[in-house]
């Protein structure tokens, strides 16, 4: 028991607030901007896919009637083909939009991570916790202000 007290007491921790410290971030608002503009790129490109989709069915209800049964097979055809090409390029947005965020983020979270390093070195801390998974913590351990100032230094390095 009193190995364990010995070594709690040795224990310094301090607490961030990594929302604060990404809001913060000129690299940050960069990257959501980038994200945003492709985001909306690859919708607009959704949205003409689903578009012409809806375009050839409403077509082929209108001439249903006049078709020849070979040709209202082809049109079916050629509509389950476009179905499934919508989804298809649904879901691969999905894909490629998740895996464009973590490229964007990767660089940002190693830049708050090198902060926290460097700041915890500096204050031979043991352990930081982010505030958003702690019921409570005293004021004095909220080292949010010195890692955002040693990241805006990170920031401007890559200016």
């Amino acid at each position: 028991m009193l190995v364990s007290f010995g070594t709690m007491a040795q224990v310094k921790i301090g607490f961030v607030d990594s929302q604060k410290l990404l809001d913060t971030m000129p690299s940050r608002k960069v990257a959501m901007e980038k994200y945003m503009a492709h985001e909306k790129e690859v919708a607009e490109e959704f949205n003409v896919m689903r578009a012409d989709l809806q375009k050839a069915y409403e077509e082929y209800q209108r001439k249903q009637g006049d078709m020849t049964p070979v040709l209202r097979q082809a049109a079916e055809k050629k509509i389950m083909d476009k179905e499934r090409a919508v989804e298809e390029r649904q879901q691969s947005i999905q894909q490629e939009l998740q895996a464009f965020g973590e490229e964007l983020n990767v660089p940002i979270l190693d830049r708050i991570q090198k902060a926290i390093n460097i700041i915890s070195d500096r204050q031979k801390l043991t352990m930081v916790v982010d505030k958003s998974s702690t019921l409570y913590f005293a004021p004095e351990m909220d080292i949010t202000k010195i890692v955002a100032v040693e990241l805006m230094k990170l920031e401007k390095e890559l200016k």
